[in-house]
């Protein structure tokens, strides 16, 4: 309780002097009540990277200064401090993985998907087509991805390191299965290239990938950069596939006013078959009868047998 509290006492370490005036001491939980005076204000902290300043509202876990990096700002420092960043190997490894990964399933995607078949008689659908097949957005986006991969890039590194194949990503040496990967452009990872090209240029491969090449601090070139570049038209804002999808559903809502039509068609068509049917029974049934009539009367008239 505050009545049992009987001294406060107060150590300055540092060179400035402070007066606390009408200080009051109250409960935590008591929140209608704080200190009148405060020693210092709080402020934002500051830390220095290369020249430039930057301001953030917290100490800890400061994700967004060094790409890749979380900092703890613990003490105000006067003179510069050097940072030492390794590069986590298996971190990159696991990374140009995944890359291939995705990119191996995308372009497994498209080539099921928009696969043809010429089996089948002539007017007849193709057996074993892709449900997207003929559709040439595909076929556009399945070319400039393989182009992309191939091409090469500027780096700081001129012709040493241009091409996703100097960092060990390809579609494979030749072997049983490098016709088949040549054919769809499937990537595959070569380890030992990947670890030469990391000791020839350390965390520097990812330039192939991104690259400021006119220094404005902007990425402008590089294999994932244009393959960012290819894909943001397929999912951004009004994307190619929204289009696509827009105008498909157009073309379902308007089949399906046709085929509603021709429903009604067809119920109009089978009333007046029914009609008609029913108008032929009446007509058989009306000639049976005469047919009935036609044979007894010929079955009595007199028998002429006999007579000459």
């Amino acid at each position: 309780e505050l009545n049992s509290i009987h001294t406060v006492n107060f150590i300055n370490n540092s060179s400035v002097n402070y007066l606390i005036d009408e200080m009051k001491i109250s409960d935590k939980a008591d929140e209608r009540t704080s200190f009148k005076n405060i020693a210092q204000e709080p402020t934002d902290a500051q830390i220095k990277i290369n020249g430039i300043t930057m301001t953030r509202e917290k100490n800890n876990n400061l994700d967004d200064i060094i790409d890749g990096i979380t900092l703890n700002l613990m003490k105000k420092t006067r003179d510069p401090l050097k940072i030492d960043i390794q590069e986590d190997r298996e971190k990159i490894m696991g990374s140009l993985n995944s890359f291939i990964s995705n990119y191996n399933n995308v372009i497994n995607y498209i080539t099921e998907t928009g696969r043809s078949s010429t089996e089948g008689k002539p007017g007849e659908p193709a057996k074993n087509s892709g449900i997207l097949t003929g559709e040439n957005t595909l076929k556009n986006l399945h070319s400039k991805l393989r182009s992309t991969i191939v091409s090469s890039y500027p780096t700081s590194f001129k012709n040493r390191l241009s091409i996703l194949k100097d960092i060990g990503i390809s579609t494979g040496e030749w072997g049983p299965e490098w016709r088949e990967n040549k054919r769809k452009g499937l990537l595959v990872f070569n380890d030992e290239k990947y670890k030469a090209a990391l000791n020839a240029f350390g965390d520097k491969i990812s330039e192939v990938f991104g690259y400021d090449s006119n220094n404005d601090k902007i990425i402008d070139t590089g294999a994932g950069w244009t393959l960012s570049e290819i894909i943001k038209p397929f999912y951004l804002g009004a994307s190619i596939i929204a289009g696509k999808v827009k105008r498909t559903d157009k073309i379902i809502e308007s089949k399906k006013e046709i085929v509603a039509k021709k429903n009604i068609e067809l119920e109009e068509y089978e009333k007046k078959q029914r009609i008609n049917f029913m108008k032929m029974e009446r007509s058989m049934d009306y000639l049976k009868r005469s047919q009935k009539r036609i044979n007894n009367q010929m079955n009595s008239l007199p028998s002429s047998k006999g007579k000459e």
